[in-house]
């Protein structure tokens, strides 16, 4: 059961439509998932720009400092609260799927060496379940042993700078609190 858990907490995540774990006894089931998840095609989604300097200008609108990263997403370090810190990245690119366009507002909640345990991705895949926008992802990091949890939402690019600072703000406490409650540590 955990094998195939661990798998559903790896491969998902992004597919989700609503609350679609349904607990019966000792087996996990997903109950609506996107068809071509079903059939193991994952739709094609590809980068469509280089840089867009509309993420800059909302960042500066909303007077958040940023930096570009060398793979080209906009990083931008909050503090919150309660005085931890946070890191959020924006992705300067915008994905197509069919005639949707979509960026990527994430943050890292965990990180670990090797690949996390089943009860943290248990507990990860039943938080995509009921949360309203976003969703956690387990990722490997490239040429390493390292994984990450990165909790992710889907902005649609040109909404505006309220709109993301909303949106950044989301993403920061969801994967703020995750790391507090999983670590006790604020590295990220």
């Amino acid at each position: 059961m955990y094998k195939r858990l661990l798998l559903l907490a790896i491969a998902l995540p992004t597919f989700f439509t609503g609350s679609a774990i349904a607990e019966s006894g000792k087996e996990i089931r997903v109950a609506q998932v996107v068809p071509d998840v079903m059939n193991r095609r994952r739709p094609v989604v590809r980068p469509t720009s280089a840089a867009d300097p509309l993420v800059a200008k909302y960042l500066r609108q909303i007077g958040l400092r940023y930096k570009i990263t060398s793979s080209g997403w906009y990083k931008v370090t909050l503090k919150t609260k309660n005085g931890r810190t946070q890191v959020v990245r924006i992705s300067s690119k915008r994905y197509k799927y069919e005639k949707t366009y979509a960026r990527h507002v994430c943050s890292v909640g965990l990180k670990t060496y090797g690949m996390p345990n089943a009860r943290i991705a248990y507990r990860l895949l039943k938080e995509n379940g009921s949360v309203k926008m976003g969703n956690w992802g387990i990722l490997k990091l490239k040429n390493s042993n390292y994984w990450m949890a990165d909790f992710c939402a889907k902005m649609l690019p040109g909404q505006g700078a309220a709109v993301l600072r909303d949106y950044i703000k989301m993403v920061m406490f969801r994967a703020d609190q995750t790391e507090r409650e999983l670590t006790g540590r604020d590295a990220y």
